[in-house]
Parts: structure tokens; sequence; C-alpha cells
């Protein structure tokens, strides 16, 4: 009976959240936070928390996917991102029977090194600027297919002097309907406060709230899993517009052609595709239409391949890698690199089973 009481107090949490965090525009600190850490899912379009398996980087994400099959298992991941910055993450989860499934995990986006001058512009050293974020993550089955995690992050940014500190969790769910092969996801995101401004005395500013919720289906008879991803449930509009309501272009000039009920509704969904060609080998591709328009060239809207995105997973032994790739256009792509593995497989007298261990393969 507690755990039907916990599962039901856990999703309402969710929709208060979403009540008190609705707020649109404003921009938010520790915007990093956004940024993808499974190579999966920026292969799937950028917004992936409904498949429960042993990624435990998507947990970063969605805690309500820690289970049991990511004891002992260990990833790092890498993104050559765009400008020369760098953003990396690495994690390590552990099942406990009676806890449940916990992981500790570190992000960092890195933004190189920059000269440091005076007002003359005489060069008088050099300087760097990064952010990172600590995160322990706990995620429990509490009924018949249902389960609930929440993520605690601990964040930092350094900008030359300047340096600020922030507190959030993240609370998911996730619901695994197996009478028709669909699982389903949903998490609030990002959930706490900047705890002091860059600028001492200035105001501190909002996070990137972000309310999300996911669905994912195996499509019968055939080797192939569909995801469809809601993003940023909060907030009606997504397009860019000033205090009056008008809608401005990057440039900050009125638009002429308004954007169409469809093209907003369209913003805030990702979609995915999945080959599951056999235990050893999948194929991704994804679709984020809030990427392709805000990124898109007016000179060249219909000839690129803004917002696409493809990858693979691979296994290797007792090793997987995956590969993550996603279009910017006329700013280039992102590369994702992702190595994980499950540490109990190198203890003494282990043996490699195909049939074992079969990662994102359920």
């Amino acid at each position: 009976m507690y755990k039907q009481l916990l599962a039901s107090l856990w999703l309402g949490s969710l929709m208060l959240v979403a009540a008190v965090q609705a707020q649109v525009g404003g921009r938010a600190v520790f915007d990093f936070l956004r940024l993808h850490t499974s190579a999966r899912q920026t292969a799937l379009g950028g917004a992936y928390i409904s498949v429960q398996n042993t990624d435990n980087a998507l947990a970063l994400m969605n805690p309500a996917l820690l289970n049991p099959d990511m004891h002992q298992k260990a990833y790092a991941s890498w993104i050559d991102f765009l400008g020369n910055t760098n953003y990396g993450t690495v994690g390590y989860s552990r099942h406990y029977p009676q806890l449940g499934t916990v992981q500790l995990g570190i992000r960092y986006l890195g933004y190189g090194s920059f000269t440091e001058a005076d007002a003359f512009g005489n060069r008088t050293g050099s300087f760097s600027a990064g952010d990172v974020a600590l995160n322990a993550g706990w995620g429990r089955q509490v009924a018949e297919n249902l389960s609930v995690g929440a993520n605690l992050k601990v964040i930092n940014s350094h900008l030359y002097t300047y340096s600020s500190w922030g507190l959030a969790m993240d609370i998911g769910a996730y619901y695994d309907y197996k009478k028709w092969d669909v699982q389903i996801g949903a998490v609030a995101q990002n959930i706490g406060r900047q705890l002091n401004p860059y600028v001492a005395g200035s105001t501190t500013e909002p996070l990137p709230f972000d309310l999300q919720l996911g669905i994912t289906k195996r499509i019968p008879h055939t080797p192939m899993r569909f995801t469809l991803t809601g993003h940023d449930l909060h907030r009606p509009q997504l397009v860019n517009q000033d205090a009056e309501g008008e809608e401005l272009d990057l440039e900050g000039n009125p638009v002429k052609d308004k954007t169409s009920t469809a093209d907003e509704v369209f913003r805030h969904l990702t979609f995915g595709l999945e080959f599951l060609l056999n235990k050893n080998l999948h194929l991704r591709t994804g679709y984020n239409h809030q990427r392709r328009r805000e990124l898109q060239s007016p000179e060249n809207n219909g000839l690129n391949l803004n917002g696409f995105s493809l990858g693979l997973g691979l296994r290797i032994n007792r090793f997987y890698l995956d590969y993550g790739f996603a279009s910017y256009h006329a700013v280039g792509g992102v590369h994702h690199f992702q190595i994980s593995t499950l540490l109990n497989t190198f203890q003494r007298g282990w043996q490699y089973d195909p049939a074992a261990y079969d990662y994102n393969y359920n």
C-alpha cells in the first residue's frame, strides 16, 4: 500500500512543480545543464527519457531510469562541441537491494583558454572559464512497472574572476506498460536556484527548468523502436519575443511571417528512431524541430540537415561504444563519443557470454 501512496505523491509533485515553474521569458543561468549527457540522446534528437536499460548516462536526465541492471556500470562521454569548447560527463552506478540504485556523476563544460589584457591592449596573461555540476542520483521501483527517481546537483561556474554556485534537483518517473510494449517517462529538470550571483549585490537568475514527457513504442514485427518526447511543456511559447509579445528573429528584428500554431507545437517535440539490428549493433536517427527552426538559414532553408541527428551503438566484448552526431548547419555539427562497461565483468573468472549484459537491447 505504501508503494502506491509514494508513487501517487511522486507523480503529484511533478504537476505541482510544473505549476510553480511555468514562467515564460527571461534567460537562465547554468544553461549547460541542458546539454546532452548520452551519445544515444544526441543521436535521437536531444531529448530521450523513456527507455530503462543499462545506459546510466541517460539517468542524468531522468533519474527514474536507474535500475538494478546498472549495478557497477561506469561510463565516460565526450563532445567536441562548438567553438572549440569541450563538454564531458562521467558516472558510476551501483544497486542496493534495500535502497535502490544510486549514481554519482560529473558533467563539465570547458570554454578554453583566453588572453588577458589591460585597458590599453597590453597582454597580461591568460585565464580559463568553465562550468561543472556534481550529480548524486537515486532510482527505485515503487510499484508494478513504475519507477521513480531524483537527482541532486551542486553547480559551479567560473568566468575569469567571477564565480557562481547553484543547487538543483530533478524529479522523474518511468512506467513500462508491458501489455502494449510502451514505455513512458516524465521528468522535471533543474528545480532549484542560483545561490550567489556572479557579481556581488546583483540579482540571482533562474535555472533552466524543463518539464519533459516521453513515450517509446516498439513497432510490431519490425526491428525498430520509435520515441516521441515533449520538452519545455511548461512554456506555451518557444519563439523569441520581446516584452510586448512581438516575435523577433535572432538579430532582434520583427518577424513578418508569424509562427503558425502547428509550428509552435512541433517546436516542443523531438523524434527518434532506433534500428535494433542485433544484440551488438544499433543504428539511430532523430529530428529536433526547435533546433532546425532557430538555426535555419533564410538563404538555404530547405537544403540543409540542421535539426537532424544520427548515431550508432556497438558492443565489443565487455565494452559498449556509442556515437552520436547532431547537425547545427552553418556552425557545423557536434560529435558525441561514449564508452561504458560493467566493472563486475573484470572480476577473476568472468567469461564473455553473448546473451548476458545485452546493453540497450531490451
